[in-house]
């Protein structure tokens, strides 16, 4: 959704921030340099989300095309809805309960009124930031009570006890928060205030029932539990250090938070771990930690210092859910969630709490060489378009170790963010070997599209816009919450690929297959004395090819599976009769592995 921010206080700038943060197209328009287009390109946005004074509304409705949907994020409604109402704009109506530079996790927005569907759409997308969605029907009469009364109770707590010498810790935790308020501008608190007339009355008739009965009552308000000291304590960095020996004390302060802090996190590790094992989803997810960077990197002073601190906190967070779950080797993939050699891996393991996922094949293979993962399931054949060449180049080049295979039946679906119509699809997404393999499909229904290599069939699915489609597997399309148009669409229907299992220094009872890369000299016959070492025993070669020698332009170098258990013997004969040997796998067919 492509979101308009109209105007730039406080509110346009903290909607920009959130919405852009996370990964949405947001862009401003307003009467300073802060703008970012012009009124003619209205039109490109799917939402205006209006943060300007009520008495600019006629205006501001007037100049935004009818097919837009206006979000009015107004604090009161009184004046706000009636204006909305007659536009004729399909319009969404919301107060966000908070403010600048409060994070938008657990904060709430109330849903006060909307006549367009489109107002789901949006929602969504605040609840993507970690907002919550609530209930505003009864929004003036409930924002009286909990904004009038709590603006009324801390201006007046603030004026009666500001001249105080001695402050408790309970105190210090409650100015800061006066404070605050007023900053806020004071505009919008006298017209919350005018509409919460009635509601200070009865509250101000509340504290005297409350102070008549408070002596007689007064255990009833206790008996609670739970620790709130971090509150108290971080009430403090708002005391304003005067000399070099108070500074030292705040710095104290602030350390000793960002261990509280940890100590947190690392009680939120550990409740997270047991839900993502009911859940059967990965501890390590990196693009939800890409995502967490990149919202945190955007203010520090020093991005590459602040960057490896945080890297080395999500992985404290990492090793304590390891731990909890007795997690000792994970199994590395091409990813995102919903790729095919995680479809693979799964059949192996069975729950993706194991799993790690890469951006790339090669990633997978750095990934086992360097000990972060304890396997790799890479896809190395497919029955239609022959040998997956980053896979072979990786295993040639890469100090790691083939153990075993699976076979999975290959399944493409083509997907879409709706329904659409296929002859107005622009463009088709998907993996260079899926692609390859769905070729008379995309010839007979989308030979006018543009066809744009992805990383994978599971990245293809975070590309698609309005007009483009994708290749990928329907489990993919589900977790991805997209819509499968058609299934089966690859061009053999007994389409299946096979997964190596890789490991750095494993071995395995009983291979029935040896791989190898040899290369011979360039002379006839050479080849055929390879050949004959392997018929002398005879021993069938299921696999071989050539391929380009990376390290030698012009050259050529072989793969080949071997099925048998190559020994010492044979092993020595092909290093007699070649210029280079290297043994990459001796393997055998898999079900489970254990991890």
């Amino acid at each position: 959704m492509k979101v308009l921010i109209y105007g730039y206080g406080r509110m346009g700038r903290t909607f920009h921030n959130i919405l852009g943060s996370s990964g949405n197209y947001v862009k401003i328009y307003s009467l300073d340099e802060h703008c970012e287009v012009s009124e003619i390109d209205f039109g490109r946005f799917d939402a205006a989300v209006l943060c300007v004074p009520e008495s600019a509304y006629p205006e501001v409705l007037e100049k935004l095309p009818k097919g837009i949907l206006v979000v009015d994020i107004s604090s009161t409604k009184e004046k706000t809805l009636p204006l909305l109402r007659d536009s004729g704009h399909e319009y969404l109506s919301i107060h966000p309960l908070f403010g600048e530079n409060i994070y938008p996790y657990f904060s709430e927005v109330m849903l006060v009124e909307s006549n367009s569907d489109r107002a789901k759409e949006f929602l969504k997308m605040l609840e993507s930031t970690g907002m919550r969605v609530i209930d505003g029907r009864e929004h003036d009469k409930e924002m009286a009570k909990v904004q009038g009364v709590t603006h009324f109770t801390l201006l007046a707590l603030y004026e009666y006890l500001k001249d105080t010498h001695s402050r408790t810790a309970l105190l210090n935790a409650l100015l800061p928060l006066c404070l605050r308020l007023k900053t806020q501008n004071p505009e919008v608190i006298k017209r919350i205030q005018e509409v919460a007339k009635d509601e200070r009355e009865g509250f101000l008739n509340f504290l005297k029932e409350f102070n008549e009965k408070f002596m007689e009552n007064f255990e009833s308000y206790f008996g609670l539990e739970g620790d709130y000291s971090f509150l108290l304590n971080a009430a403090k960095i708002y005391e304003k250090p005067k000399s070099l020996v108070e500074y030292r004390n705040y710095l104290e302060v602030i350390d000793s938070l960002i261990m509280d802090l940890l100590n947190l996190r690392e009680q939120a590790a550990r409740e997270i771990a047991l839900i993502k094992k009911e859940k059967s989803i990965p501890i390590e997810v990196k693009e939800v930690e890409e995502r967490k960077l990149n919202r945190l990197l955007k203010k520090p002073r020093n991005p590459i210092i602040t960057g490896e601190i945080f890297s080395r906190i999500f992985q404290l967070s990492k090793e304590v859910q390891y731990e909890i779950l007795g997690i000792s080797g994970l199994v590395g993939v091409l990813g995102p969630e919903g790729s095919y050699s995680e479809e693979a891996a799964l059949n192996l393991i069975g729950n993706r709490i194991f799993l790690r996922h890469y951006g790339t094949i090669e990633d997978v293979f750095r990934g086992v060489e360097k000990g972060e993962v304890a396997y790799g399931v890479v896809p190395i054949e497919n029955s239609l378009t022959g040998s997956v060449a980053e896979s072979l180049e990786s295993l040639l080049s890469h100090d790691v170790f083939a153990i075993g295979e699976v076979d999975l039946r290959i399944s493409h679906c083509l997907v879409a963010r709706s329904h659409v119509d296929l002859k107005k699809v622009r463009y088709v997404y998907s993996h260079p070997q899926a692609v390859m393999q769905c070729m008379n499909f995309l010839r007979r229904n989308l030979s006018n599209a543009e066809i744009i290599y992805a990383s994978s069939t599971s990245q293809a699915l975070k590309m698609l816009d309005d007009d483009s489609v994708a290749i990928a597997s329907e489990n993919a399309a589900r977790l991805s919450g997209c819509v499968v148009l058609k299934r089966d669409i690859q061009d053999n229907k007994e389409n299946r690929t096979r997964f190596y299992i890789i490991t750095r220094d494993g071995k395995v009872d009983k291979p029935e297959v040896t791989a190898l890369f040899f290369s011979v000299e360039d002379r006839p016959g050479s080849l055929k004395e390879i050949l004959d070492v392997f018929y002398e025993k005879r021993i069938n070669l299921r696999k071989l090819e050539s391929r380009p020698d990376r390290r030698n332009p012009g050259k050529y170098i072989f793969f080949t599976e071997a099925e048998a258990n190559l020994d010492d013997e044979i092993v020595r004969k092909l290093k007699e009769k070649t210029e280079f040997v290297k043994i990459v796998g001796k393997l055998k067919r898999m079900d489970f592995l254990e991890v």
